[in-house]
């Protein structure tokens, strides 16, 4: 007769192989369809100069992200200036950016889709690849928890939202949920698959493309818990966009994946 550790370990094996099934179900089609140059991002009017202002941008925001991720000694409590200062860097760069393709005549409607699909297909497009990509990042998420053992600590706006919810600070509650849930997708996917991908993809492919991005992506977050499961993640993203060809879908994505880990962070807090 079976133990119930053995009954309830079969259980979540066998979920578990049906989740990985969907997810091949779902991203093998596009894989294959990228690797015969199929995609449907409109990577064309990108070129040298664009490639240009990647490689210092890269350069600079790589740097930071590898001087955070092997930073010694315990971690700086994030404040709401660092959230600020943050959105705004990301205004002036994407603000940079969008006068420099102006001046060259390169449409962003045009140039990420942004008009491709309606908002119901954007919206099932982006829950079907979502949800086809959760097997593989928690399985990374939690085996990178396994492996770093106490060392694994939580994204910094992650433990700032905690700390809000455990001292009933409402306004700074409001204050992380508009910048992760509205703009930090909007404007990460407008640099990181629309831009910096479209860039790279252009000059070196998909596949190495998506490489670099995803980790430059995964990086700039600051945690090494949380690095392996962005990467994948990332790459999710960059596949429903080649899918689709319209950002708005790996926007979505990423607006309801930020939106599911506060309601779960929310109601671990309360309960704790």
């Amino acid at each position: 007769m079976m133990s119930g550790f053995s009954l309830s370990a079969l259980a979540a094996t066998a979920v578990l192989a049906v989740l990985f099934f969907f997810s091949a179900r779902v991203f093998r089609p596009v894989w294959q369809r990228v690797r015969r140059n199929e995609g449907r991002v409109e990577s064309g009017a990108l070129g040298l100069p664009d490639l240009l202002v990647f490689t210092v941008l890269a350069t600079w925001l790589g740097g930071s992200a590898v001087r955070a991720l092997l930073q010694h000694g315990p971690p700086r409590e994030m404040t709401l200036s660092d959230l600020l200062q943050s959105a705004v860097l990301f205004g002036v760069i994407l603000a940079g950016i969008f006068a420099f393709l102006s001046a060259r005549q390169i449409g962003v409607t045009a140039l990420f889709g942004l008009r491709r699909l309606g908002w119901t297909r954007v919206a099932g497009a982006a829950l079907r690849y979502l949800l086809a990509a959760y097997p593989v990042v928690l399985v990374c998420t939690a085996l990178t928890q396994a492996l770093l053992g106490e060392g694994a600590k939580p994204q910094e706006i992650m433990q700032y939202f905690v700390d809000a919810v455990e001292s009933a600070d409402r306004r700074t509650m409001a204050i992380t949920i508009g910048m992760a849930v509205g703009f930090a997708p909007l404007a990460e996917e407008l640099l990181f698959r629309g831009y910096f991908y479209g860039t790279l993809r252009r000059a070196v492919g998909p596949f190495p493309a998506m490489a670099i991005t995803a980790g430059l992506f995964a990086a700039i977050h600051g945690s090494a818990m949380a690095l392996p499961a962005l990467f994948v993640l990332a790459c999710a993203f960059t596949l429903a966009y080649e899918a689709t060809g319209s950002l708005w879908v790996p926007i979505v994505m990423h607006a309801l994946f930020n939106g599911t880990a506060l309601v779960v962070a929310y109601l671990s807090a309360q309960q704790g």
